[in-house]
């Protein structure tokens, strides 16, 4: 009897030492939020796990992406392991055959509904693993919203997709395709075959001029509505069948990575873009982009990755006085170059002089009032000690009549290296 008490014991000790460390963990976890938060969190560092549920849902839906600190929520109490449970098993990721099996644990375990985005990833030496055993547990997924498949070969799957995968084709919203590998027309038959997809994500493909028979023929579905984005050098075969799948591409934001071909893209959203975000080798590209039918545009953000390419004879008035749209807002300019001395010579030099032409028409057309941002890479400390310099240096280029086309002076922001990456 006394060791069966001990033992309880022991284990009631253990539990609260769990529960001990993982409010400090959380504590520590969640220490940037506001001051109010941090208040109810100092229930936590006090012992005491108990938090009214909607605060409980905000810290968990805050430290959604660590999930170190998510194990240690399910140690404080039912209302913390239920909440941190969604986000545990919001991402489920297959990386060979024995990774399906893991799908019947989910479901005895009455957990497979709380999937949200399922990624299958393989190495380029691995044996292909979508073949119709494995293929065939997918229907199992009733609420994956994300889809993303990685070193994916199109053509292996498609002729038994249709059969195993009616409601990820209904469910998903978002499709990413990291290394995909197979033909022009089997790539577009995979992207057409989810009905409701609303982001688009491609990076790096790998065209195979395969001629294969059984690929089905391209479906008509509903048009994208949400974002695309582009990272790689891409057939030209691939872009135009992209702008011209289904009943046309819609997408309000399009972000193109360095992209050699990308005017076919945004000839095709061109009337519903709000926001684009590009990556120009250097300014020629800059020049090179027709934005002259982009009416909805509102946001515009170039990422240059010097310095001495970003600013060459001044290519954003142009560039900017070419797009129609009287939505435009935001003109972002980020460099990842932290030569600010440099900088300060190309802001502060006579701007190439412009030819009557050019002139006539910028005096018939009455200026706007975009907010032009310039983006640094570099450290904030760095930034403070540059700063004065730097803006010493838009006002001489104000001066020069660089920014005319704009009534608002424009303003540096420094980013981070960590913004600038995620950017």
């Amino acid at each position: 009897m006394y060791s069966k008490r001990s033992g309880a014991l022991s284990r009631f000790r253990a539990t609260q030492l769990d529960a001990k460390q993982a409010s400090y963990t959380l504590w520590f976890a969640c220490k940037r939020l506001n001051r109010k938060m941090r208040r109810a969190l100092g229930t936590i560092k006090a012992g005491n796990a108990w938090l009214p549920q909607e605060i409980v849902d905000y810290i968990v839906d805050h430290i959604s992406d660590d999930r170190p600190t998510l194990l240690a929520c399910t140690y404080l109490s039912r209302t913390w392991c239920i909440a941190a449970r969604a986000h545990l098993h919001r991402t489920f990721t297959v990386s060979d055959r024995s990774g399906f099996e893991a799908i019947h644990d989910l479901q005895n375990m009455g957990m497979i509904d709380l999937v949200r985005k399922l990624v299958a990833t393989r190495k380029v030496n691995q044996p292909d693993f979508f073949i119709p055993p494995t293929i065939n547990v997918l229907h199992a997924f009733t609420r994956v919203q994300e889809l993303e498949f990685r070193y994916f070969d199109v053509g292996t799957p498609l002729p038994w997709l249709h059969e195993h995968c009616d409601i990820l084709k209904s469910t998903v919203r978002s499709l990413t395709l990291r290394y995909p590998k197979g033909s022009v027309k089997q790539l577009a038959c995979f992207i057409s075959m989810f009905s409701n997809l609303e982001n688009l994500t491609v990076d790096s493909i790998d065209i195979a001029p395969v001629y294969d028979p059984r690929v089905p023929a391209i479906e008509s579905s509903p048009p994208f509505t949400g974002r695309l984005t582009l990272t790689g050098i891409f057939d030209q075969d691939f872009l135009c069948a992209l702008a011209s799948m289904q009943k046309g591409v819609r997408f309000r934001t399009v972000d193109l990575q360095f992209c050699g071909e990308m005017q076919e893209i945004i000839d095709a959203c061109a009337g519903t873009m709000e926001r684009l975000i590009c990556h120009p080798s250097d300014a020629q590209d800059l020049q090179n982009l027709n934005l002259s039918q982009c009416e909805s545009i509102h946001h515009v953000e170039v990422n240059f990755h010097s310095v001495a390419r970003a600013f060459p004879n001044y290519p954003f008035h142009d560039f900017i006085s070419s797009i129609p749209s009287s939505q435009l807002e935001t003109c972002l300019i980020v460099s990842y170059d932290s030569d600010l001395d440099r900088l300060n010579q190309t802001l502060g030099a006579t701007p190439t002089p412009k030819s009557n032409s050019a002139m006539r028409k910028d005096q018939a057309e009455p200026k706007r009032d975009v907010k032009i941002i310039f983006g640094l890479d570099i450290e904030k400390e760095e930034a403070d000690d540059h700063r004065q310099s730097i803006d010493k240096a838009l006002d001489r280029a104000i001066e020069n009549g660089v920014f005319e086309f704009s009534n608002s002076r424009p303003a540096l922001e420094v980013y981070p290296r960590v913004w600038c990456q995620a950017a």
